[in-house]
């Protein structure tokens, strides 16, 4: 130890090299300071740990090391590295952990300003960073994960980071108050820092000096039984600053919970739960804790897919999911639910060829009671009664609070609120888990993400990131992660029968020329070609087809199963010979000349033979074009009016009008024309107010009111706003659904700006009409809103007196000079 550097030699000879590094560069005049490998104890209580913190006359730095060797490279905030061996090692990106640490560690000097009456002292913000510090390292991350990361200094060039002291610790960020330089060493021995060498014990468990994982309410230690030996994980719960008696007897509910769930359980797959006590230093209780097993080799799934994903066969995946849903189903035959599966919550180990999973952190789970028979009461059983009571004692929200923030983006949309299902919760967190297996990728980067993705699309649907993804298991993960849990399977049983229907599926001898599997160039059938891949919604995928010998271009709507997706398309072909055909509406095709039009069996697929509505949608063409001119606002709109008008006379409720379902196609006199398609919903029962577009949906529609024509021309108003802007009307600045807004809000706000001038004031009364809340105060019939439409554009503007020149008294007139017409204008 010095004046200047605080701290003892690191037991890790990597680390202290990295120290040494950084010690020969640091400044041995003027106010310096660095802190080497020492703990703190946060305002939550957690011990947090601490590899430098550095303090110079412009700038106050918190370093967190790693030394792993070799390539790195990353995948969104999974660090991959790769060493001469080609040994592999996963992290996620420590950043953000340390800047946590950087706030926490300013606060607790801040405290300690208070604390010793130091006036006029200023704490400087404390930037954190990351020193990658191994000499032979190559690093390609991208520029999101490579900000605030650094190497060692003089080998910027092989690195491809700067140097972590020419480019952070000697260049100068801010000026740092003086006073605080001047008590700094008096202030991190008023916040008790001491060297990381802190031995802790939980019964006979040995917990190592420093921890590899943390939660918001936890810290995670690996350690070892003094007696058995071997390696276990030992999860040490925090109380928080200034707990009461109730926070502190809420904290060890949870770690209860945790313990006493597992009671009982005994399966291969779920991480057995082996000790349960309370760890103490110096005669202080630091917290409950738990001992699990736990093994060197083990690593999260998340890592493991970062690290592996790429090299794994589908078998492999299989195996994989089929672990984690085995495993589930045992817990739930148990009446053990976990309610949080995440990624993080797994934990996978290499045995043999495969890949053996376990789960872990079950801190929120919930067991069902046991109806207990006479007086045999056994062990197990009064834990679920206690348990149960844990669950009273615990609202949802307070248990949320010691899951993990990486977990959210695979929580059920309704965690942490457990009013229903249980099961449901963990079906969700089956179907995430999927999704990453077979995708690679995470289903969102966040809860807000998460959020977002449900909302739009009602569901997961790793098709639509993954073409290698078969229609069976996509609509396994679609009906495990249904938005709400009453539409999602009932069982692990039934997800189990899925898995062997993907596991069929996979079995079958592969077809070139499956249209579902088709690619661009692929041959599907004799003469007819894919052009172009269109998309793929919740039932079916739709390619676009070209016989280049006969000149036509077709489309090819293919069920995704052959079940409900099927069913869909048998059901729409069935609305569009309803409605019969028309220039506005899309109409059924045929392959061959004399077929009839509509659907065709191709192998074992059923298709929906279409022509094209139009060379893109009107989706398409408004991000490309923007708001529409007054002129195509009018015709565009007429245009919907007479697919609507024909669909009325054959009483038809189209059930989705949206952008996304108009096409806008050229007629032959090179004019566009809108064609409406995608009749998938309108044979939903009027009941199902949900079916549809959120923002397009009649949001007053619910159990009091089924969908009705008011509600189609809801619709149809919606889209013709965002014809007329770009935008949607909205409720409110935020987009809240109505419901929650107070009964005052008669209508939506609009985009008003952006309607054509001489048009605006009669296109407001229109919307105002259109969408208001009051079905009373709305159009009472289609041909009162279009009559309204067409006058919008009628409306006469103000006249505007012109300047003529007066003839002279007595002057002659003279006829104009005839001039030929121009051939500029149309």
């Amino acid at each position: 130890m010095s004046n200047r550097w605080w701290g003892k030699p690191s037991e890790f000879p990597w680390e202290q090299a990295a120290l040494e590094h950084i010690r020969e560069r640091f400044p041995t005049t003027g106010n310096y300071r660095a802190w080497a490998g020492f703990t703190f104890t946060a305002r939550n209580e957690r011990i947090r740990e601490c590899d430098l913190f550095a303090v110079t006359p412009t700038g106050a730095y918190l370093i967190e090391i790693k030394s792993h060797p070799g390539h790195a490279t990353n995948q969104g905030s999974e660090w991959t590295f790769v060493d001469r061996d080609r040994r592999r090692r996963t992290i996620s990106n420590p950043l953000h952990l340390n800047d946590l640490k950087a706030k926490e560690l300013k606060n607790r000097l801040q405290w300690a300003v208070n604390k010793l009456g130091l006036r006029n002292v200023r704490i400087p913000f404390i930037e954190a960073g990351v020193f990658l510090s191994d000499p032979d390292l190559r690093c390609e991350f991208d520029e999101v994960q490579a900000a605030h990361v650094y190497g060692r200094d003089g080998l910027e060039k092989q690195t491809g980071l700067p140097g972590v002291s020419d480019g952070l610790i000697n260049t100068p960020h801010s000026r740092v108050d003086p006073g605080f330089l001047k008590h700094v060493t008096r202030l991190m021995e008023t916040i008790g820092i001491t060297p990381m060498d802190r031995a802790l014990s939980l019964g006979e468990y040995t917990l190592e000096k420093r921890s590899f994982d943390s939660g918001p309410t936890w810290t995670d230690f690996k350690a070892k039984h003094e007696r058995l030996g071997g390696l276990s994980r030992v999860r040490l719960y925090h109380y928080g600053e200034d707990a009461s008696e109730d926070e502190r007897r809420s904290v060890e509910r949870a770690a209860k919970r945790e313990y006493m769930s597992l009671e009982g359980i005994s399966h291969e797959g779920i991480v057995k739960a082996e000790y349960y006590g309370l760890i103490e230093e110096g005669g202080t209780d630091l917290g409950p804790a738990i001992a699990f097993r736990h093994h060197k080799s083990w690593q999260r799934l998340d890592h493991f897919m970062a690290e592996h994903g790429e090299g794994l066969d589908v078998d492999t995946r299989m195996v994989m999911v089929r672990q984690l849903a085995e495993a589930v189903n045992h817990a739930h035959r148990n009446r053990l639910y976990h309610r949080a599966l995440a990624a993080r919550s797994v934990w996978v180990e290499m045995d043999g060829s495969y890949p053996r999973l376990y789960i872990a952190d079950w801190q929120v789970a919930s067991r069902e009671s046991l109806r207990l028979r006479g007086n045999r009461t056994s062990h197990a059983a009064s834990s679920t009664g206690a348990t149960e009571h844990l669950d009273a004692a615990l609202g949802g929200r307070a248990l949320a609070a010691h899951v993990e923030k990486a977990a959210a983006a695979y929580l059920a949309p309704e965690f942490p609120d457990y009013a229903g299902r249980a099961a449901a919760q963990d079906l969700f967190g089956l179907g995430a888990l999927t999704y990453l297996v077979f995708t690679g990728r995470p289903p969102a980067r966040d809860r807000a993400e998460l959020s977002q993705t449900i909302q739009q699309h009602e569901c997961l649907t790793p098709a639509a990131v993954s073409d290698d993804i078969v229609p069976q298991l996509d609509t396994l993960v679609r009906e495990s992660t249904q938005r709400s849990p009453n539409d999602r399977l009932a069982t692990v049983q039934a997800f189990l029968r899925g898995l062997d229907e993907v596991e069929e599926r996979l079995t079958l001898p592969e077809v070139t020329t499956d249209p579902l599997e088709a690619r661009t160039g692929d041959e599907v059938t004799p003469g007819w070609e894919v052009r172009e891949i269109l998309g793929k919604g919740a039932t079916s995928r739709a390619l676009l087809m070209r016989n280049q010998a006969a000149g036509r271009e077709i489309v090819y709507k293919v069920a995704l199963n052959t079940g409900s997706a099927a069913a869909a398309l048998r059901s729409e072909a069935e609305t569009l010979r309803e409605v019969g055909a028309h220039p506005r509406i899309v109409d059924m095709a045929a392959t061959e000349k004399g077929a009839d039009p509509g659907l065709e069996e191709i192998g074992e697929r059923t298709v929906l033979v279409l022509e094209r509505a139009g060379q893109k949608t009107l989706s398409d063409f408004l991000g490309e074009e923007g708001a529409l001119t007054s002129g195509e606002l009018h015709t565009f709109g007429q245009h919907l009016f007479e697919a609507l008008e024909h669909l009325e006379e054959r009483a038809v409720l189209h059930r989705d009008i949206k952008p996304a379902n108009l096409g806008v196609a050229q007629t032959r006199k090179k004019a566009r024309a809108l064609v409406l398609f995608d009749f998938s919903l309108s044979k939903a029962p009027l009941t199902h107010t949900s079916a549809g577009t959120r923002g397009y949906l009649d949001p007053f529609l619910g159990e009091s009111r089924s969908y009705d024509d008011y509600a189609e021309r809801y619709a149809a108003a919606v889209t013709l706003h965002e014809m007329a802007t770009g935008e949607l009307p909205l409720w409110d600045e935020d987009g809240v659904s109505p419901e929650f807004l107070g009964e005052d809000v008669e209508v939506p706000r609009l985009t008003e700006e952006a309607f054509p001038k001489q048009s605006r004031a009669a296109l407001v009364d229109f919307f105002h009409r259109a969408l208001h809340r009051d079905l009373g105060k709305r159009f009472a019939s289609l041909a009162d809103m279009r009559t309204a439409w067409q006058a919008s554009f009628h409306a006469a503007p103000p006249l505007k007196r012109r300047r003529t020149r007066r003839r002279p008294v007595g002057a002659t007139w003279r006829a104009p000079r005839w001039r030929p017409p121009s051939t500029s204008r149309v």
